[in-house]
């Protein structure tokens, strides 16, 4: 909804513009918009407000665009196996901490997380997963990236868990960063709302998996479609 408030004396002529021409005269509002536009009138002995709300449609407000956003899991928010000491939560630059994965990363070292799909989403289409990372030291090498995950929407039941593999080649540059496609999660059958619960391994057992130094995670990242600001009711679109 938008809301607009317009103070005017009591001889004073308001006007309103909109996709129908100028309206005026607004006590007498006559217009093929007239069902989508209401006019509350407050007086007082000095002037005349008048309230006016307009309904506007939410659905599809980006029209035939595509327009993406992140859904975001810093590294900070994720959850260390509490059965492992990998990945070890260790100083990275000058001070600054973060998750460092070694090459000696087995399915056990990993760190988990949920999230979950924003009311802007634009139900049905799928997401992209992706992760940023930064190579500790200049060795070259590509290191390997595992996402295990389920996803479902509200009193769904969630399924058994998918995988997605990234091979990323480090170019010796340290302290770099790194950005790597994971693979994409099909959206049929998602709505607002739906929770996706995961984990990441660097999989240092992959023949791929030449990189020896640590690898350092900043974050993981789900690109999504919208199509609207938020929904028109709490829980459905």
């Amino acid at each position: 909804m938008f809301i607009c408030a317009v103070g005017y004396s009591q001889s004073a002529s308001v006007k309103i513009d909109g996709p129908t021409g100028q309206v005026s005269d607004l006590a007498a509002i006559s217009t093929t918009e007239a069902t989508d536009l209401i006019i509350i009138e407050r007086n007082d002995s000095s002037k005349k407000i008048i309230h006016a709300e307009f309904s506007v449609l939410i659905d599809n407000v980006f029209g035939d665009s595509v327009v993406w956003d992140d859904i975001r899991v810093p590294a900070q928010n994720t959850k260390i196996n509490p059965l492992a000491s990998e990945p070890a939560f260790e100083s990275w630059q000058n001070g600054l901490f973060a998750f460092h994965f070694d090459p000696a990363n087995d399915s056990t070292n990993s760190l988990h997380f949920s999230a979950q799909l924003p009311h802007s989403y634009k139900e049905g289409t799928d997401l992209c997963a992706h992760i940023h990372w930064s190579p500790k030291t200049t060795n070259e090498g590509s290191v390997v990236w595992k996402l295990e995950y389920t996803i479902i929407s509200i009193n769904g039941t969630f399924a058994s868990s998918d995988t997605l593999i990234c091979i990323d080649p480090a170019d010796g540059t340290a302290f770099k960063h790194q950005f790597e496609d994971l693979g994409d999660i099909s959206g049929t059958g998602l709505t607002i709302s739906a929770m996706l619960v995961g984990r990441l391994t660097r999989a240092g057992d992959h023949t791929s998996a030449t990189f020896t130094g640590d690898a350092v995670l900043l974050e993981i990242d789900f690109h999504y479609q919208l199509n609207t600001v938020g929904s028109q009711q709490e829980n459905v679109k």
